[in-house]
């Protein structure tokens, strides 16, 4: 019977001892679980604030392309006044053209 309690107590202390080993890897491997879940919440957070950053500047450019949109209208109106303009005083000289019955030449008479 001593033998046998001897034989039990060695292999219930060979049990405890690989169960050690057992929860200590397992401590190891929580620990590196942690890093590596800290390194990743990391790298979330820099792509967060890349996002960020590109959102900023998208909506920068969203905004220069409608300022130049707008000054492009009021350049095209502009350019379409002096059109305009540009006829009308056409018009308004032609009206003090003369022209020359005996040459067939037309433009202002000489003075």
């Amino acid at each position: 019977a001593a033998q046998e309690l001897q034989d039990l107590s060695g292999g219930m202390v060979g049990a405890m001892d690989q169960i050690k080993r057992i929860v200590e890897q397992n401590a190891a491997a929580t620990e590196q679980m942690a890093r590596n879940s800290a390194e990743v919440s990391k790298s979330v957070e820099a792509t967060a604030g890349v996002a960020e950053e590109n959102s900023a500047a998208s909506q920068e450019v969203s905004a220069s392309i409608e300022e130049m949109s707008a000054q492009m209208e009021e350049t095209l109106a502009a350019a379409q006044s002096l059109a305009d303009m540009a006829e009308e005083m056409e018009r308004a000289v032609a009206a003090f053209k003369v022209s020359d019955h005996a040459g067939g030449r037309q433009g202002p008479r000489p003075y």
